[in-house]
């Protein structure tokens, strides 16, 4: 087993020991337990004394070791980015930790502590009041529309158009989706018995974490299908269902008084999604009134409510081992479809015209996750940028222009400008954002150059 020294030549010996981790298959860093620093393999080190050591194994550097004070503080979690340094370049780090390593040019583990206790605040990011006049289509700058009759996966017999028979404002605030039993033929050439309307926020908005809630009326009948949900905006490339998808009001005319709430993903799609359903008391339909579909959309979790109260909650124990997929960007959708493999066709019991219709959409930020850039640092012809809350498709701004940005999956809140240290002049100062791939952008950050 390699040496290992310390880098700061200040610190008075504790004789410190402690236990590695190794890294899982995917090369991602294993948690550390400070409280459990057995023997595996036992280094003495030189640490500042009242400062803890807390081990992290580096597949790229062998083995390293990080003195950090996080036992004093149980509040704060620990989060990775690497950096390769050299012996000189790194000492302490903000006065809490410091980072133990062979010396020699290798890469270098930080761990930044970051509070984790701070309160939840939801910000009001984007909403549509459907606020307009009567008869007219609903904001194209909001929404664009789904077209065609092509059974849309599920076997369903509607075609949806973007026509305002069926999708439109009525002057009162409600978008209305309006199902309508015609013979139409769409642009695809399908001819189908049904017209009716889905809107989706594709290409105009999307959003990772936070609550959104939908307060509508829903139709009513047998092989009605009604929906409010979301798709990743990444279904090109990764395809459905490992895009993943969060069905927030889906409901069947067979069943008047039930919400479906589920979620839909690799290994768990279909009749096998993550499901939960939310009853009306007393026989009471949802046809007959307004209701308020939500959810709180965390990193490990999304809850599901109905009208204020929280019917379910889903975690990534809950995909059981396999990939929750709940951690990029999705847009939303609503529509109303007729027939297919869930609700069944219609009979001689439905009756048509059909309408939902919708108060309002209204998507909340939660402060909590954010971007928020916490350092920038030339090195060399680069200029990295560390802080939280950054996601796979993170741009770095210089002065409102987005820069070529490097990210690295093992280091979620670490992002390179190539080059982008070049275009700035020692003693310039500029403002340094960060863009997440859902729009939200970190505050400025103004960083001179040394």
């Amino acid at each position: 087993m390699p040496g290992i020294d310390v880098i700061n030549p200040t610190n008075t010996s504790v004789g410190g020991s402690f236990t590695t981790r190794r890294p899982s298959r995917s090369g991602r860093f294993l948690p550390s337990d400070p409280q459990d620093l057995r023997a595996r393999a036992r280094l003495n080190v030189h640490v500042r004394a009242g400062i803890s050591v807390l081990p992290v194994y580096n597949k790229r550097a062998n083995i390293i070791a990080i003195a950090t004070d996080s036992q004093s503080h149980p509040g704060w979690k620990e989060r990775f980015y690497e950096r390769k340094h050299s012996v000189i370049d790194v000492e302490l780090i903000k006065g809490r930790l410091m980072v133990l390593t062979r010396i020699c040019l290798i890469t270098v583990v930080f761990i930044v502590l970051v509070a984790t206790t701070s309160a939840q605040t939801y910000t009001l990011r984007w909403a549509d009041e459907f606020d307009g006049a009567a008869g007219s289509s609903p904001n194209s700058a909001k929404w664009n529309f789904d077209i065609g009759g092509n059974g849309w996966g599920n076997s369903e017999l509607e075609t949806y158009t973007s026509r305002t028979d069926n999708a439109f404002l009525d002057g009162n605030g409600n978008l209305i989706i309006k199902v309508i039993q015609e013979r139409f033929r769409g642009p695809d050439g399908i001819r189908r018995d049904y017209t009716s309307a889905r809107l989706l926020t594709r290409g105009k908005f999307t959003q990772r974490y936070g609550r959104l809630e939908a307060r509508l009326k829903v139709p009513f009948g047998q092989g009605i299908w009604p929906a409010f949900w979301m798709l990743g905006a990444n279904i090109d490339s990764a395809g459905w269902p490992t895009c993943g998808e969060v069905d927030i009001m889906e409901q069947v005319g067979r069943e008047p008084s039930t919400n479906h709430g589920t979620l839909h993903g690799p290994g768990y799609s279909g009749g096998a999604g993550l499901t939960g359903i939310y009853t009306l008391p007393n026989g009471q339909k949802f046809a007959d009134d307004f209701h308020t579909f939500a959810i709180e959309w965390e990193p490990a979790a999304i809850k599901f409510y109905v009208d204020g109260n929280l019917y379910q909650t889903k975690t990534p124990a809950d995909a059981a081992g396999k990939q929750w997929v709940y951690d990029h960007a999705f847009f939303i959708i609503l529509n109303v479809a007729v027939g297919g493999s869930f609700p069944g066709n219609p009979d001689a019991t439905t009756t048509f015209p059909q309408t939902m219709t919708v108060d309002y959409v209204r998507v909340y930020s939660d402060d909590r996750f954010v971007p928020k850039i916490t350092g920038v640092e030339a090195v060399k012809k680069n200029l990295a940028v560390s802080g939280d809350n950054f996601d796979g498709d993170s741009v770095i701004l210089l002065d409102g222009a987005p820069q070529k940005t490097l990210r690295d999956e093992m280091a979620s809140g670490m992002l390179t400008g190539k080059k982008v240290a070049k275009k700035i002049e020692s003693g310039q100062t500029v403002n340094i954002q960060v863009q997440n791939g859902d729009g939200q952008i970190t505050s400025e950050f103004s960083y001179t150059k040394p």
